[in-house]
């Protein structure tokens, strides 16, 4: 698996409370870079107030197994 695939997911299971807390992951994280990475893989969404929320893909992505 990719880094900053790995890093993506790691990131969105922390702002969900599935894993390490966010501060932790966001000190040793690019937040843009896992941000345009998960745009990408239309993990994330962006409203129109220009904030994020999970897709249902991106659900999937982190829901635990």
């Amino acid at each position: 698996m990719e880094e900053i695939e790995k890093q993506a997911r790691e990131y969105l299971k922390a702002l969900y409370g599935l894993g390490k807390s966010s501060a932790d992951i966001l000190a040793v994280q690019n937040l843009p870079a896992i941000l345009a990475f998960a745009r990408q893989k239309r993990w994330i969404v962006e409203g129109p107030d220009g904030g994020h929320g999970l897709s249902p893909l991106g659900v999937r992505e982190i829901a635990p197994e």
